[in-house]
């Protein structure tokens, strides 16, 4: 958060406490300063989670710390506030007085503090980029047919034996050792690796794997395909905005409801927190 923003002011226009002078100053500099747009609309997301999402006793926390820091003489009372005299406004950079300032200050400590009850280490796991995509992803992999006179175990089937078990260094070894017999079998060999490649966190190759499934265009494998490939990239902070958009727009496919599922979280406001 802006420490040169004034949250105060914010707070009292999201709760029609300005005046109507104050208020058309503020939704001007809104509608004209993209910045200071984004700071009010992440602003009003954090009001949303304090009194809504998160903890019903968060609101009131904040609320009982601004009032005990007013107290102990931290910053500004609301009386002060009043009457206290800012500097000229320049560059667009709201230009806040001392104890204005601590008082925006400790707002947004305030509610930091309302984000570390719902937990760091919880947002993290669940909205980082990396946890986005690995949360979404589940493997497709067949299991390995047994070995019989009439048909021997291939490469294949040790490669899907090994990730089966874990061992994905193995699995690797085995589906880059098959023989690509056609253009089929390379799609399929294609298929696996990436999502090797995948659980071992390797998720550029991963991608490279599946990008290579998906211009065959091998139906058996193309929508999943290009969910892993989303996923790959979202797991290395690539832009997947659009990609996600055009899967959860096609109804026809496969993953178009996880798509969905994700386009929310990733215009979350813990998203945005934990980015």
């Amino acid at each position: 958060m802006n420490p040169n923003i004034d949250y105060i002011e914010l707070e009292d226009l999201l709760n029609n406490r300005v005046s109507e002078e104050t208020q058309k100053t503020l939704e001007q500099e809104i509608a004209t300063d993209e910045s200071f747009a984004e700071e009010f609309a992440f602003y009003k997301d954090l009001r949303k989670v304090v009194e809504y999402e998160g903890d019903a006793n968060l609101a009131a926390l904040i609320a009982q710390t601004q009032t005990k820091l007013t107290a102990e003489g931290f910053f500004a009372s609301a009386t002060q506030i009043a009457t206290e005299t800012q500097a000229p406004t320049t560059a667009k950079v709201r230009q806040l007085g001392t104890r204005r300032r601590y008082n925006a200050l400790a707002i947004a400590a305030s509610i930091t503090l309302a984000v570390g009850i719902f937990g760091w280490w919880t947002v993290q796991q669940q909205f980082s980029s990396e946890a986005l995509a690995f949360n979404n992803f589940e493997p497709d992999m067949q299991n390995a047919l047994r070995s019989t006179e009439e048909r021997p175990r291939t490469k294949i089937d040790e490669g899907l034996s090994a990730f089966q078990e874990g061992k994905y260094e193995l699995a690797i070894e085995f589906f880059t050792a098959a023989e690509i017999q056609n253009d089929s079998f390379a799609s399929t060999v294609a298929y696996y690796l990436g999502q090797t490649y995948f659980k071992k966190e390797q998720y550029d190759l991963a991608a490279e794997q599946f990008q290579i499934v998906v211009r065959a265009n091998d139906i058996r494998f193309k929508d999943s395909a290009e969910w892993y490939e989303v996923l790959s990239d979202l797991a290395i902070n690539k832009d997947v905005t659009a990609k996600v958009a055009a899967i959860a727009e096609n109804e026809n496919h496969i993953f178009s409801e996880q798509a969905k599922t994700l386009q929310n979280k990733l215009n979350s406001i813990w998203r945005k927190i934990a980015r």
